[in-house]
């Protein structure tokens, strides 16, 4: 074999190499963009159940929930929590009052 030939099958070797251990970073990078996010989706999830039970405690009926002000609906929500909300519960309220 000819030196430019067995360059050209180095190259190649190497550039598949390269793009072989690219790919296999390339997914790894995904899977854990994925788990992340997942994670993220997971503590939303108990967020909004915390949140929704807080609010099954009010009685819509004779009480007049701030459905529009972030302030009050925070304060509302730490009274029947009786304690601060956390920053996951607080972005939920703000959800809430800007859908």
């Amino acid at each position: 074999m000819s030196c430019s030939k067995r360059s050209s099958v180095n190259t190649f070797v190497k550039n598949f190499l390269t793009s072989d251990k690219m790919i296999l970073k390339t997914i790894s990078i995904i899977k854990h963009t994925s788990k992340i996010k997942i994670q993220n989706e997971v503590k939303k999830l108990e967020t909004i159940t915390t949140i929704e039970k807080l609010l099954n405690e009010i009685d819509f009926s004779s009480e007049k929930v701030p459905m529009n002000d972030v302030d009050k609906l925070t304060k509302l929500l730490s009274l029947l929590k009786k304690g601060e909300l956390n920053t996951h519960e607080i972005a939920l309220v703000k959800e809430i009052t800007n859908y």
